[in-house]
């Protein structure tokens, strides 16, 4: 039975207190609901709770969420595509927190107002999964006036790096002194790259998802990594497990390892609208 915690609130939670090994609900990860396990595979359009939430129907469907538990613990099971494709989406989902109470941008940005004139820039949680291990974060330095829809940074992990799209326009007052520690993962609430003092109000920045479409999008973005993984599902899974995290032991997969250099840079790519 689920239970419903702060709807419509624009809050948020993580998954990390509960069961580790299954596929949260793409309304938890909002923090709409509090717990709720997804036994779709993240097919949102044939689930009903997914419709009524937003205010519309769906029909049936459902997965083997025993073989993506025993899986998840590295278990022997029959390794059906399916199957190891849902453990992988269980660890990169698993302790991710979509923030509905702040704008994201389409570069996996969010902007939270932390004054009347400073707003933090961080990055959300799906994307820092995807690019882990992170081997350096190149932040711009303060003072320095950013230009909306330029580079506003790099994410450098292995021999790629990644640009980091401004999205929106302001002088930097400060960058997250921890950042070092990203290299073995942002430690809650810490999560933030820079904050600026923005020229340009985030209400009149027309490229920024809010609410419902924010969920939208994060949905599209977990099925175009799931589409991803589908290609290449043969792949042994020795190859996935990375190092542990902190918050529950679940091994971290390098998504390059799995999907291999030329389709990991074209997921990245995807990911953050641009080239590399």
């Amino acid at each position: 039975m689920t239970e419903v915690a702060r709807a419509g609130t624009g809050g948020a939670m993580t998954t990390s207190d509960r069961v580790d090994d299954e596929l949260p609900c793409i309304w938890v990860l909002a923090g709409v609901l509090s717990y709720r396990p997804c036994d779709r595979n993240y097919e949102c359009e044939d689930c009903e709770l997914y419709h009524a939430l937003q205010g519309g129907h769906g029909g049936e469907g459902g997965m083997d969420r025993d073989a993506v538990r025993a899986r998840a613990h590295g278990a022997p099971v029959d390794p059906r595509p399916g199957d190891t494709v849902n453990a992988f989406l269980s660890r990169l989902a698993t302790g991710c927190t979509l923030h509905l109470d702040r704008p994201h941008s389409p570069g996996h940005l969010w902007l939270q107002s932390v004054a009347d004139d400073t707003i933090r820039v961080g990055l959300d949680d799906h994307a820092r999964r995807v690019l882990e291990p992170i081997d350096e974060v190149v932040l711009p330095r303060t003072g320095v006036w950013l230009t909306r829809g330029e580079p506003c940074g790099w994410i450098v992990r292995r021999r790629l790096s990644i640009p980091l799209t401004d999205p929106i326009a302001g002088e930097v007052l400060d960058v997250n002194p921890r950042i070092e520690a990203w290299r073995s993962g942002p430690s809650p609430n810490d999560d933030w790259l820079f904050t600026l003092r923005p020229h340009e109000h985030p209400d009149q920045v027309g490229d920024l998802y809010r609410g419902e479409h924010a969920v939208r999008w994060y949905l599209g973005q977990i099925q175009l990594l799931k589409r991803h993984l589908e290609a290449v599902v043969s792949v042994p899974q020795a190859a996935s497990v990375g190092p542990t995290m902190e918050d529950g032991g679940l091994p971290t997969p390098d998504l390059e390892q799995v999907l291999g250099r030329e389709r990991y840079r074209g997921l990245v790519s995807e990911m953050f609208r641009t080239h590399i």
